[in-house]
């Protein structure tokens, strides 16, 4: 059964071939299973290039802030952001959890909720 999306997205790659063009997923992997199989059912096609929302947001907006300053962390730089102020926190409070229980699990989850936090639009303050 041929997928009506995927003929219309072949024949929009073939229409301007010179043009480069974003396929928007949610993971690369996605992506890139997407375009081979587009390519084994149709064709070749070229200048796709395939960006989740997140490179494409930290694409567009790299310049502006290192113009502002301004670094963007990923997962895995924040992860350990979370997993050494955890450590402080639990060597500097007695009533905190014990350096022992910082675990890979316990830090993932206080990451995961921070990250979610976040995502809600709440910030520090708050």
């Amino acid at each position: 059964m041929e997928s009506m999306w995927m003929k219309r997205l072949y024949d929009y790659c073939r229409m301007q071939p010179l043009t480069k063009t974003t396929l928007l997923v949610e993971r690369f992997d996605q992506g890139d299973q997407w375009l081979a199989w587009l390519c084994a059912q149709y064709g070749p096609v070229i200048n796709i290039e395939v960006e989740t929302v997140r490179t494409l947001v930290v694409k567009k907006t790299k310049t502006a802030l290192a113009r502002q300053g301004v670094t963007l962390l990923n997962n895995g730089q924040t992860y350990w952001i979370v997993h050494q102020l955890m450590l402080e926190l639990a060597a500097r409070y007695t009533h905190y959890i014990p350096a022992e229980l910082v675990t890979t699990g316990i830090v993932r989850s206080f990451h995961d909720a921070l990250q979610q936090c976040r995502l809600a639009g709440l910030q520090a303050h708050q």
